[in-house]
């Protein structure tokens, strides 16, 4: 699948399929392989291994299957931001990273039938523990998670 799944837990691989297996998530996963693999290929990978951190840190079940799910989504936006501006190599221009930046709320409007409301909210949020975040620039932040974020 792909060279990481050999440091991961057995579960993690399993839970991982089990999530790509939810109805509600599949149509946004094959939407965003169509519209840029890299992107999708990502979302992959920050789905596996975010399932893995959580068995780590000994999520229940169905705290995994959310993690799983949102983990995969976060970057469902990228389906309105043009595949060029996607595979740009090197800087973006103003005008492209403006665009760019808009993915987490575009996220945010395409998940809104989504069954469980918290799936959008870390959709639209997956960018706003970093030093300049977006797209909410000035939404309370929880300091003291990306504190502990940042000494990992």
């Amino acid at each position: 699948m792909f060279p990481m799944v050999q440091t991961l837990h057995r579960a993690s691989i399993s839970f991982f399929r089990k999530v790509l297996s939810a109805p509600e998530i599949k149509p946004y996963l094959e939407r965003l392989r169509q519209h840029h693999t890299e992107s999708y290929s990502h979302s992959m990978r920050v789905g596996l291994l975010s399932l893995d951190l959580g068995l780590d840190e000994k999520l229940d079940d169905d705290s995994l299957f959310l993690l799983g799910q949102a983990s995969l989504l976060h970057d469902v936006g990228k389906l309105n931001i043009p595949a060029t501006i996607l595979s740009k190599r090197g800087s973006l221009d103003v005008q492209e990273r403006t665009i760019m930046d808009e993915h987490p709320t575009h996220g945010f409007t395409l998940l809104e039938t989504l069954p469980d409301p918290r799936i959008r909210q870390i959709a639209v949020a997956h960018h706003e523990y970093k030093p300049s975040p977006y797209p909410r620039h000035h939404a309370e932040r929880r300091h003291d998670a990306r504190d502990a974020m940042d000494r990992r």
